[in-house]
């Protein structure tokens, strides 16, 4: 659900602070029927500016806004944890930014409509690394990912899994090079 299904509840919302033409704009708090609360800055109507949204699943936004929605360089912070430092363009992550998960896992890099998509890094807390691109938060185009044993493969990736040209490297030191198909070394 977008911000502005999520943020406006009904009818019985109330708001405390500057006004134009009896709509709020300059700094204010309002209080959603839904339990989320905005308080910050206003433009005719809309939350636009900075501000900063409490929601009432818990959930918290800090940032700029813009007709309502997130939009340009904020802090999104979940319930569960996961915290997500970055751009948004209506209402999503979009453009870079850093999203750490509740145990740790880190990825920074392009952000398209939420997912991970473009250039970027991940870093698993259980020591594994990958480093490339990546299409619909998949690895996908050229990459390479360290595992925590110490093996090794950089190469092309198609949908999350080695496909292409590439070389494996495996903890002992022995090396694959050549073609790969859905992760399978067939060169």
């Amino acid at each position: 659900m977008g911000l502005f299904g999520k943020i406006f509840g009904g009818d019985n919302d109330n708001y405390k602070g500057d006004l134009r033409n009896d709509v709020p704009h300059g700094k204010g708090t309002k209080k959603f029927s839904n339990g989320n609360i905005y308080e910050g800055e206003w433009k005719n109507g809309f939350m636009e500016g900075k501000g900063m949204i409490t929601f009432a699943d818990g959930d918290k936004y800090e940032g700029e806004m813009k007709d309502n929605k997130k939009h340009g360089k904020g802090t999104y912070i979940h319930a569960d944890g996961k915290k997500f430092i970055g751009e948004f363009r209506n209402d999503m992550k979009n453009g870079n930014g850093k999203l750490t998960s509740a145990n740790g896992d880190e990825y920074t890099g392009s952000f398209k409509d939420e997912l991970f998509d473009g250039k970027g890094t991940f870093v698993y807390v259980d020591g594994a690394h990958y480093k490339g691109e990546y299409k619909k938060n998949l690895f996908h185009g050229r990459g390479i990912m360290k595992f925590p044993d110490g093996a090794t493969y950089n190469g092309e990736w198609e949908t999350g899994t080695y496909h292409g040209k590439g070389e494996y490297t495996s903890p002992d030191g022995k090396k694959s090079k050549g073609q790969f198909s859905r992760g399978k070394f067939i060169d």
